[in-house]
């Protein structure tokens, strides 16, 4: 069954995210606090759940969604910033 309205409805909310991909990337990973800390993903377990998510939209590059290739630097520099800090913060335990 096809319904006209739903299929719109999809449409319209997939392009929403695919326009709002980067800037999910800017606001959420690279916000810092006045201090330098990150603003977002603060515990190392919640770094390394985005870096999995991260990684997995984006190795190999030919199999990322065609909606994601647009964002494709965006994505290789969100998965740098979270495993820089990442580091820094395993470094800061020992």
């Amino acid at each position: 069954m096809y319904g006209y309205s739903m299929c719109n409805h999809i449409e319209h909310v997939w392009s929403f995210i695919q326009g709002n991909m980067s800037l999910f990337l800017l606001q959420m990973i690279f916000a810092s606090k006045p201090g330098g800390s990150p603003q977002h993903f603060g515990r190392m377990y919640d770094k390394k759940v985005n870096l999995l998510g991260l990684i997995s939209l984006a190795l190999p590059q030919e199999s990322t969604p065609p909606q994601l290739q647009n964002a494709w630097p965006q994505l290789m520099a969100g998965t740098m910033r979270l495993l820089t800090t990442l580091k820094e913060q395993q470094v800061c335990l020992f």
